[in-house]
């Protein structure tokens, strides 16, 4: 998924801010995933945006980071948010503007 974006909405998955502790901290995916004790896939996901922040990995972040899993559950649901956001106006822009669809029988 990555970082989605419209006009008006930008829509940047938890993982854009995971990657960036993890330079900040000079932690490696190896070291990430055995700290978080998930799989390198599920931390690959993570990062990507694929896989949606529940109960295990906020918990996991906060004992990497020692930010409030809130934080993390938080940033996810204004990711989902911003995603819908953008997906919705994407449709728009591809839809004829509506005196054209007045124009055609």
């Amino acid at each position: 998924m990555g970082i989605s974006e419209s006009r008006s909405c930008i829509a940047i998955p938890p993982g854009e801010t995971v990657r960036e502790l993890m330079e900040d901290h000079r932690i490696g995916r190896q070291e990430m995933a055995a700290r978080m004790g998930i799989t390198a896939e599920q931390l690959n996901r993570l990062l990507s945006g694929e896989a949606k922040l529940t109960t295990v990995l906020p918990a996991g972040l906060e004992n990497v980071f020692h930010v409030p899993a809130s934080f993390w559950i938080n940033l996810e649901m204004q990711y989902r948010r911003d995603l819908l956001k953008v997906e919705s106006e994407q449709e728009k822009e591809k839809m004829p503007p509506s005196w054209i669809k007045k124009a055609i029988p």
